[in-house]
């Protein structure tokens, strides 16, 4: 887990809390990996496009044969791409659904027009009181 107030990015706001650093990365990963791949598909669209022998209009000729190891290649990765997302969004969820350990442990108790709140000290308010712990 990353401290908090973290400086902001060119496109994520400054990190507020302890598991955004985690978030962010994820984020990150998933859009970087997204340019590289449009990058590499659209670069190679114009390469490809010479490549294909015949005039415009003209039907395509197969012999009915098929590449395999590409096809199984294409299927295949996205797989464990797919996998490690999964994976590193299961940890996150999984790590950043109880609070950290500097939490004073606040419990709330819903009523029914309103909320009770216990604090660590044995006082109790209708209203959330969160200390400042900024650094």
């Amino acid at each position: 887990m990353t401290e908090p107030n973290a400086p902001a990015t060119f496109q994520l706001p400054e990190q507020m809390s302890t598991v955004a650093g985690d978030v962010d990365w994820l984020y990150y990963f998933i859009y970087w990996l997204s340019v590289v791949l449009f990058v590499g598909v659209v670069g190679a669209m114009p390469v490809l496009r010479l490549e294909i022998p015949g005039a415009p209009g003209h039907k395509a000729e197969t012999d009915g044969a098929q590449h395999l190891p590409l096809e199984i290649g294409w299927t295949v990765a996205p797989i464990f791409v797919l996998v490690f997302l999964f994976h590193k969004g299961f940890q996150g969820y999984n790590g950043h659904d109880r609070p950290p350990r500097e939490c004073h442990g606040d419990q709330g108790q819903r009523q029914t027009v309103g909320w009770e709140f216990v604090y660590p000290n044995g006082g109790t308010d209708n209203e959330l009181h969160v200390p400042c712990t900024r650094r």
